[in-house]
């Protein structure tokens, strides 16, 4: 039977007594219920509907209202560890900033409500969940969870995907819902947030398979899964991270012990293999002319065969460069929330004028600096920073440690795909759940004591047991 973390309170109920639970009773019990918010949390990217109430609510807005609720909650019943208190003080100071940002829009810059209200939504109300997972990930049984969580989504998410071939209305419905733009050239088997969750799924099955001698047909099986909704992303930068991401597995791989490097170069061989084969049968198939279009696009971008500017690539760079020189007029504080700037005079690199076009940056870290400047900016890379330094292995890739690398390897390819991508800035499903599983990440990380492959976890609470390595987590 599968512990929800709710039968103690049952059992005090059936037997006529008063539900009054122990505090590791009432902490085992509010775990389960945010692991279950969670899971409903993920799987809202596959429906995320907009409740209007005088502003606009998705369904995520609602989970996460109620993930930070049980957060809160855990806070208050019970002093944060050690460990975990610079995470709260840092929240405590961007929170200051960023209000103070939202009231400089509005009243020096003159900057609309909305506008304003939005960015500051997006940008940390959104990232609170990593609070929530860090607080509800206590052992390796949390972090088996949260992969079996992540496979039943790419899984049923692949699904509806392919399904949508033969019948393309139930793919516009799903994407309009989620509140993307269907191009009517492609097709999107899973959208980007999916996309990169498959990524994550598929390093973490390769890793599984390189590091346990009995990998079984269930580890290939959702590899299989996870590279289909890659491929079917459409996403060149979605792609370009998986090949990061498999880059990084196979070079911890071949660095690790004598049995990990000899099952790596069968991985190596069946993730060519699969990737290859995959690929010429889309060649092979009627679907390839919708993945021309975006492949020669890329093709003529970088050879030369059009004039890099007017591309796709060359104008996102051109965004980019008109939006750092607007951050020029004010580079310390910044423009400020609601100053996003969709109209941008496009140059080359000697500063000839190329166009006007419409459209963001589509880069995450220079719209940072141009919105909170300098002392924003810092502040967003000291997280990710501090985050990047906290759950970096602290031992070679093995059978105990299967979670930590893949949490890590996804996250190095986060940090990547963000330079041609405001993913981590304008997605209402992609943000929390991001940032619930680098809390988790963090709470699973350790570092060396001294001892070979023993880590010294965080503890969120003092009173909790001793947690026990993130190696565990691997499922």
């Amino acid at each position: 039977m599968i512990s929800t973390g709710i039968e103690p309170l049952i059992g005090h109920m059936r037997n006529g007594a008063r539900p009054v639970l122990t505090a590791a009773e009432w902490r085992s019990t509010l775990k389960a219920w945010a692991h279950l918010l969670f899971f409903l949390l993920l799987n809202s990217f596959l429906y995320n509907h907009h409740f209007k109430i005088g502003i606009n609510l998705y369904f995520s807005d609602l989970l996460v209202f109620a993930l930070l609720a049980l957060t809160l909650f855990i806070w208050m019943e019970a002093s944060p560890g050690r460990d975990t208190q610079p995470w709260l003080w840092f929240f405590f100071l961007l929170f200051a900033y960023y209000l103070f940002l939202a009231f400089y829009a509005y009243a020096w810059l003159g900057n609309g409500i909305p506008d304003i209200m939005g960015r500051f939504r997006h940008l940390y109300f959104y990232l609170l969940p990593f609070l929530a997972g860090l607080v509800f990930t206590h052992s390796g049984k949390d972090g088996t969870k949260y992969f079996w969580f992540i496979r039943i989504h790419v899984l049923v998410s692949v699904v509806i995907g392919v399904l949508s071939l033969k019948y393309p209305g139930l793919s516009m419905s799903r994407i309009y819902l989620e509140g993307e733009l269907a191009d009517p050239r492609y097709f999107m088997v899973v959208t980007h947030g999916t996309a990169l969750l498959c990524c994550l799924l598929f390093v973490h099955e390769l890793v599984t398979l390189a590091t346990r001698r009995r990998g079984g047909v269930r580890p290939v099986f959702f590899l299989v899964v996870a590279l289909v909704g890659i491929l079917g992303s459409q996403n060149r930068s979605v792609l370009i991270t998986f090949l990061l991401m498999a880059g990084l597995v196979f070079l911890f791989g071949f660095n690790a012990g004598k049995e990990t490097r000899k099952r790596m170069r069968v991985c190596a061989v069946l993730t060519v293999a699969l990737f290859a084969g995959f690929s010429l049968a889309l060649m092979l198939s009627p679907l390839y002319a919708k993945f021309q279009d975006r492949i020669t696009e890329t093709i003529d971008a970088f050879s030369g065969k059009q004039e890099f500017f007017t591309t796709i690539p060359g104008i996102r760079v051109g965004r980019t460069i008109a939006t750092y020189r607007e951050w020029l007029k004010s580079p310390v504080i910044g423009c400020g929330w609601g100053s996003q700037i969709t109209e941008f005079q496009i140059y080359d690199l000697e500063g000839n004028y190329i166009r006007t076009n419409y459209g963001t940056p589509h880069n995450y870290y220079i719209t940072i600096l141009y919105q909170a400047g300098v002392i924003g900016f810092m502040i967003m890379m000291a997280f990710l920073g501090g985050v990047f330094w906290r759950i970096r292995p602290a031992g070679k890739m093995d059978s105990e440690n299967v979670a930590g690398y893949s949490l890590f390897i996804f996250y190095a390819g986060f940090l990547v795909f963000n330079i041609a991508n405001t993913l981590f800035y304008g997605n209402p499903v992609f943000i929390p759940v991001c940032g619930y599983l680098l809390g988790a990440a963090v709470s699973l990380a350790g570092t060396p004591s001294g001892r070979g492959k023993d880590l010294r976890p965080i503890r969120p609470w003092p009173s909790e047991p001793a947690v026990i390595s993130p190696g565990a987590a691997g499922a």
